[in-house]
């Protein structure tokens, strides 16, 4: 409903109780969902703060499914920032995870930091390459491939290739309109939703 400063508080509280009752799984999931309203208020840095906390734990768990979504999140927050060193390292890091333990609904999230990462450091040709990878693969995640074109037409805009720039964006408004009416799970919709809202 979009108040965000009661869903941290009760992001917090629910954070305690597992805290307090050993539920280490259901704590790393509220503390990293927390570090999402960070990410989604433009507070990277807090963002940060909850990421590396239920990075923590999900090490803990030893759970290597957990532990590469929230290192592709630091990766997330370290892009806005500029941190590009580091989000290359957390991100490599996810890469491998997600490889290693066949997590692929999530896998493609890290090919787009890796192409974000390339445009931030210039590096314009591997970024068109990442892009396109994740343009042709099978992500679960539709929001994935609208990210892709997306960033695929930013490059082109940047190098004046307008036409270029405008195919990307029609593709992706033709996956908007194949694809919007038929999202099955919920954990989709919102990344969904925030994508178009970016995309438009």
């Amino acid at each position: 409903l979009g108040d965000n400063d009661t869903a941290m508080l009760l992001y917090r509280k629910a954070e305690s109780a597992f805290a307090s009752s050993g539920n280490l799984f259901e704590e790393q999931a509220v503390v990293g969902k927390a570090g999402n309203l960070s990410l989604d208020a433009g507070d990277y840095p807090a963002a940060v703060t909850s990421y590396m906390r239920a990075l923590r734990i999900a090490r803990d768990l030893s759970s290597p499914r957990w532990t590469g979504r929230w290192l592709s999140n630091v990766a997330i927050a370290s892009i806005e920032l500029g941190k590009w060193d580091e989000a290359q390292r957390y991100n490599d890091e996810a890469i491998a995870l997600k490889r290693s333990s066949e997590d692929k609904s999530y896998e493609e999230s890290s090919v787009l930091n890796a192409a974000r990462i390339a445009v931030g450091r210039q590096r314009y040709e591997q970024a068109f390459r990442l892009f396109a990878e994740v343009e042709q693969g099978q992500s679960e995640d539709p929001s994935a491939p609208l990210e892709a074109h997306a960033g695929m037409a930013d490059l082109f805009v940047r190098e004046g290739q307008f036409r270029k720039a405008e195919a990307e964006f029609q593709t992706a408004i033709a996956e908007i309109d194949r694809r919007g009416s038929t999202l099955l799970k919920d954990e989709y919709r919102l990344s969904w939703l925030d994508s178009l809202i970016r995309f438009y």
